[in-house]
C-alpha cells in the first residue's frame, strides 16, 4: 500500500545543485573556447606575441600558422584531458576529479598572464585544454550516473545549452575588452576564466558523490546516503524516507556493475587503457564509433 512517504519530496536545493553544478563545466568549456579564439585577434594580444606589420589595420600581426596552432593546442589539450579522465576515474571520485580539474584550470589561466615566447604560449594553451577535458571527463559521466533514468536524457541535453551559454559569455567579454590597446584586452577575459572553476570548486563540496562510483568501490552505505539526497527522499541524509525505492535502485546499479565486470572477465585478459580505446575501432565496434563521431 502506497503512502505519502513513498513519493519523493519536493526537491531540495542540494538536489537541484547536484545536477546543475557539474553542468557548469560545459559552460567553462564554451567560455574558454570562444574567448581564447576571439582575443587572439585583439591588438593587445598581437602586440604581446606578434610583430609589427604596417600592412594590417592594427599595425600588428602574429602570422596565420601561430594563431591556428595557439587555438588548436587548446583542442589538443582537451582531447588529452578527456582520454586521461577515464583511467583517473578508477582512482578519483567525481568530486575529487572535479577539484583536480578546477585546480588545473586556475593554474592554466594564471600562467597565461606570464609573457613568453610563442612556444610557452602553446604549452599554456595545452594546460587550458587539459583542464577543460578533465572537467568534462568527470562531470558529464557523474551527471549521467546520478540522474534518474527517466530524466537522464533531459539532464544530459543541458550540456549543449551550458556550452552555448558559456560561448555567449566569452563573446560578450571579448566585445567589452577589444577596444583596450594594452595586454589587459586579453588578460581580463583570462581573469574571467578563473571565475567558473573557482565557483565550481566551492559548490562541488555541497553535492553528493556518484552512487555508482561509491558502489563500484565497495562503499554501499555512502552510496545509499548519496542516492537518497539525489532522489529527494531524505530530510536528513542518514534517514531516507522511501527505503524500498532506494534499495531497489541501488540493486539495479549493483547488478549493472556486476554485469560489466563479468563481461570483462569473460572476454580477454586485462588490457591497458590504450588497448581499451583501440577496441572502439575493431570490426565489431567500428561502425558504432564512426556513427557517434559523425553525430558529434
Amino acid at each position: 500500500m502506497s503512502t505519502d512517504t513513498d513519493k519523493p519530496t519536493t526537491p531540495k536545493l542540494r538536489t537541484i545543485l547536484s545536477y546543475l553544478v557539474p553542468s557548469l563545466t560545459n559552460c567553462q568549456f564554451g567560455f574558454s573556447t570562444v574567448s581564447i579564439s576571439g582575443f587572439q585577434a585583439m591588438t593587445g594580444f598581437l602586440s604581446t606575441y606578434g610583430h609589427i606589420d604596417p600592412s594590417t589595420p592594427t599595425g600588428w600581426n602574429m602570422g596565420l600558422i601561430p594563431q591556428q596552432l595557439a587555438a588548436s593546442f587548446v583542442n589538443f589539450g582537451t582531447i588529452l584531458g578527456i582520454l586521461l579522465s577515464h583511467p583517473l576515474r578508477h582512482y578519483l571520485s567525481c568530486r575529487h576529479g572535479l577539484w583536480l580539474a578546477c585546480v588545473v584550470s586556475v593554474i592554466g589561466s594564471g600562467l597565461q598572464f606570464k609573457h613568453s615566447a610563442v612556444g610557452g604560449l602553446y604549452a599554456r594553451r595545452i594546460i587550458i585544454g587539459l583542464s577543460n577535458g578533465l572537467l568534462m571527463g568527470f562531470a558529464n559521466p557523474c551527471t549521467a550516473e546520478s540522474a534518474p533514468a527517466h530524466l537522464r536524457e533531459k539532464v544530459t541535453s543541458l550540456f549543449a545549452v551550458w556550452f552555448c551559454a558559456g560561448g555567449v559569455l566569452g563573446a560578450v567579454t571579448n566585445n567589452f575588452t577589444q577596444g583596450l590597446g594594452t595586454s589587459w584586452a586579453f588578460k581580463i577575459p583570462l581573469t574571467c576564466h578563473i571565475t567558473i572553476p573557482s565557483l565550481l570548486f566551492v559548490l562541488v563540496a555541497f553535492i553528493p558523490e556518484s552512487p555508482r562510483w561509491l558502489l563500484a568501490h565497495g562503499r554501499g552505505d555512502a552510496a545509499r546516503i548519496s542516492l537518497s539526497i539525489l532522489r529527494g527522499y531524505a530530510q536528513h541524509t542518514s534517514q531516507p524516507v522511501n527505503i524500498d525505492a532506494i534499495e531497489k535502485e541501488l540493486l539495479e546499479i549493483q547488478n549493472s556493475i556486476d554485469s560489466q565486470r563479468s563481461s570483462k572477465s569473460k572476454s580477454k585478459p586485462k588490457q591497458s587503457h590504450l588497448k581499451q580505446y583501440l577496441t572502439l575501432f575493431n570490426p565489431t565496434n567500428r561502425l558504432r564509433t564512426l556513427l557517434c563521431l559523425a553525430l558529434l
